[in-house]
């Protein structure tokens, strides 16, 4: 839980940088644009760090597809897990099951 509320906090918190123009200690304005470019950059350091084979192996394409999902500023998800749920939970299914 830990772990889910600092990514909602994260995440809202980069969502009101953007909508309201805020700026970084050296000026920066964050917006959508510059918080993609340094998406871009961060992704491609993890992809060199694990391999090609290690990152295909991982889950951080879902995890930057998610992120950018967070970065709409026509809309504010109400909860972080609700965007993620049918990525962390996992359903058997039991055809003899009436649920």
């Amino acid at each position: 839980m830990e772990d889910a509320a600092t990514a909602e906090i994260s995440r809202s918190q980069l969502w009101q940088w953007i909508r309201h123009q805020a700026k970084t200690d050296q000026g920066q304005v964050v917006t959508t644009e510059w918080v993609l470019k340094l998406t871009e950059e961060e992704f491609a350091k993890i992809k060199k760090n694990l391999g090609e084979e290690g990152f295909k192996k991982s889950k951080f394409d879902l995890a930057k597809k998610r992120f950018l999902q967070t970065l709409d500023q026509s809309k504010f998800e109400e909860f972080l897990t609700l965007i993620c749920y049918d990525d962390i939970v996992v359903r058997e299914r039991n055809p003899s099951s009436k649920l």
